[in-house]
C-alpha cells in the first residue's frame, strides 16, 4: 500500500467507490468570468482540503484513501452549448476525487464543481461549492486567504460511534426496504476512462418561480409539516398514478443529513456521507397531500427518535446485495415500487461581484440500464432551493418521455396547492 495512505474506506463509503460515481455541482453564471482566479480558487481549496487531492487505491477488502502522488488534471473549459453533456473531467478515481469543468459561451458560463461521493456527499459538496467561490472572490481582489490544510473527514461510521451509536444486530428485512434495494455492487468495477463518461444535467426537470415556491412554504406551514413533506406527498401520489398502484405499494424512501442530528454536530466537511434513511409506506387516500405530507414528517421524526434511520445508514451496505437477490424473488406484479428522493435543501447564492448566478442544478453519470438485469434502479429526485426557486429534477431509467410526464404532473399538483 502508497506511503500516504490515509485509511480505508468504511462500508458507507465504499459502495460509491465500486460505482466510481463523482456528483457535479453545477451553477449558471452571467458576466466576466476570470478563468485564471478560478484555476488559483480551485488549486487553494484542493491545499485547503486535502481529499480533494486525494486518490482512491484497491486493497483486500475495498479501497482506501490516498493522498495524491503527484500532478493533479486542473480545470476543464469549453465552449459552446453550457447544458451539452460534459465529456473527460471526472471517471478515474486513481487519479483524483475532484474536477473543475468550465462551459462558456459568451457572457454566460456554467462552473461545475466535481466530487467523489465516497468523500463527499451533497451538503458536504454544497460547503466545498461555496467555500471555491469565497476563493474566487479572494484571487480576483488580491485578498490574502487562509489555506491550512483541515483534516480529512470522516466516515458515518467513525462519526456514529463517537457518539456512542454503533450497528445493531438487525437481519434484512423479508421484502426489502427501499433503502437496501438500490444497486447491486460485485466487486470493483472495469475501470471507466475519463472519455467514456458523459455527464449530463437532468433532462426532466421542474424550476418553479420564486412566488409559487413562498406559496408552498407557507401552505407547509398551514399543514404544520414542511415543505419536503410536500413535495413527498406530491410525488407519491404521482408515482402511484403513473405506476397504476394503490399507495401501499410505494416504497419510499430519501436520505437524511445527520450532522445536526447527533450532539455533538459535526460541521459539513468533517464527515464524508453521513447519512441516515427515512423510509415510508403511505396509507389511505394520497389525494390529501397535508395528511401524507404530515405522515412523512412524522415518520421521519419517529425515526430519529428510535434510531432507525441512523441504524438505515449503518447497514445500507451491508445488506445491499441480499437484499437486492430477495426483491428479485418478490413476482413483479407483488414488488414495491420504490420511490427514491435526496433534498439538498437551500443553496446559498455566491456574492461574488462581476457576476450574476442564475440557476444552480445537479451534473450525473448514468450508466445504461441493463435490460437483463432481475431488478431495474429505481428513479431518484433531487429536490433543492436556489435564488429562492424551488427545482425538482428526476434522473431516473424510465424514457424520457414518462419522466417528463412525472415531473410535468408534480408541478402541475405543487401549482394547485399553491393556488388552492
Amino acid at each position: 500500500m502508497s506511503v500516504g495512505r490515509v485509511r480505508s474506506l468504511a462500508p458507507s463509503e465504499l459502495v460509491f467507490a465500486m460505482a466510481g460515481a463523482y456528483i457535479g455541482y453545477r451553477l449558471r453564471v452571467r458576466g466576466e468570468l476570470d478563468i485564471p482566479a478560478l484555476s488559483v480558487a480551485f488549486a487553494g481549496l484542493r491545499r485547503r482540503y486535502p481529499v480533494l487531492s486525494a486518490v482512491l487505491e484497491p486493497e483486500d477488502r475495498g479501497y482506501a484513501i490516498v493522498a495524491g502522488p503527484g500532478p493533479l488534471p486542473g480545470i476543464v473549459v469549453s465552449s459552446g452549448d453550457i447544458d451539452a453533456p460534459i465529456p473527460g473531467v471526472c471517471g478515474d478515481q486513481s487519479r483524483a476525487l475532484s474536477g473543475l469543468h468550465v462551459a462558456h459561451d459568451g457572457d454566460r458560463a456554467a462552473v461545475t464543481l466535481f466530487t467523489h461521493h465516497s468523500v463527499a456527499d451533497g451538503y458536504h459538496s454544497l460547503e466545498l461549492l461555496a467555500d471555491l467561490w469565497s476563493l474566487y472572490t479572494a484571487a480576483v481582489s488580491g485578498e490574502a486567504v487562509d489555506l491550512t490544510p483541515r483534516d480529512y473527514p470522516e466516515s458515518l461510521e467513525q462519526v456514529l460511534a463517537d457518539r456512542g451509536i454503533v450497528k445493531a444486530d438487525n437481519p434484512i428485512a423479508e421484502v426489502p426496504s427501499a433503502a437496501t434495494a438500490v444497486a447491486e455492487p460485485s466487486g470493483p468495477p472495469a475501470r471507466v476512462s475519463d472519455a467514456m463518461r458523459m455527464y449530463t444535467i437532468a433532462a426532466a426537470r421542474v424550476r418553479l418561480d420564486a412566488e409559487t415556491t413562498s406559496g408552498l412554504l407557507a401552505r407547509a406551514r398551514k399543514y404544520e409539516t414542511t415543505l419536503n413533506g410536500v413535495v413527498s406527498a406530491v410525488i407519491l401520489r404521482v408515482e402511484a398514478e403513473m405506476n397504476g398502484v394503490a399507495g401501499e405499494r410505494l416504497a419510499y424512501t430519501y436520505a437524511v443529513d445527520l450532522r445536526n442530528r447527533i450532539a455533538p454536530p459535526v460541521p459539513k466537511p468533517a464527515a464524508t456521507n453521513p447519512l441516515g434513511f427515512a423510509s415510508f409506506v403511505p396509507a389511505g387516500d394520497l389525494g390529501d397531500t397535508a395528511t401524507v405530507a404530515r405522515a412523512v414528517t412524522e415518520e421521519l421524526r419517529k425515526g430519529l427518535e428510535n434510531g432507525e434511520i441512523h441504524q438505515a445508514g449503518l447497514r445500507f451496505f451491508d445488506t445491499m446485495t441480499t437484499a437486492v437477490a430477495q426483491f428479485a424473488l418478490v413476482p413483479e406484479s407483488q414488488r414495491p415500487v420504490i420511490v427514491i428522493s435526496s433534498n439538498w435543501g437551500v443553496v446559498p447564492t455566491p456574492r461574488v461581484p462581476g457576476l450574476e448566478f442564475e440557476d444552480f442544478s445537479s451534473v450525473m453519470f448514468e450508466p445504461r440500464t441493463d435490460p437483463d438485469a432481475p431488478v431495474a434502479p429505481p428513479g431518484t429526485y433531487v429536490l433543492s432551493t436556489f435564488g429562492d426557486r424551488l427545482s425538482i429534477e428526476l434522473r431516473s431509467p424510465f424514457p424520457l418521455e414518462a419522466a417528463r410526464q412525472r415531473i410535468a404532473a408534480i408541478e402541475s399538483g405543487l401549482r394547485a396547492l399553491d393556488g388552492a
